[in-house]
């Protein structure tokens, strides 16, 4: 699981920090991995290479809705919901969180790796 505290000022002024979490089970991680010829971690290194900035964005953004989620309060669950997903990337420190992450390969690395921990 990768877990960030995001600052963010909201819409009226007010500063704030909330958690977010990212997590895939075993069976998200392989689902993941068999869609992709050759798998995660060398469509990765291929778009990195070719400094395929749209690519790079499309699967950033597709793998952290997947892994994208809310623990229950009794942390026997993690909750994902695509309410959730669109609340986050509506969220006020979205944006500058997600630009940071497509724009730094290694904080970019860190999440993937912690994420799916089978594509380091």
């Amino acid at each position: 699981m990768y877990t960030e505290k995001i600052k963010y000022t909201d819409l009226n002024g007010n500063d704030g920090v909330y958690t977010v979490y990212f997590n895939l089970n075993k069976m998200e991680v392989v689902t993941i991995e068999w869609s992709v010829p050759g798998g995660v971690k060398q469509l990765f290194e291929q778009i990195i290479e070719e400094q395929d900035i749209h690519q790079i964005l499309k699967w950033m953004t597709e793998i952290l809705k997947k892994a994208y989620g809310e623990k229950s309060a009794d942390g026997k669950r993690f909750i994902k919901t695509d309410d959730g997903w669109e609340k986050f990337t509506q969220s006020a420190g979205y944006d500058d969180w997600m630009f940071g992450v497509i724009t730094n390969p290694d904080k970019a690395a860190e999440i993937m790796r912690a994420i799916m921990p089978n594509i380091d």
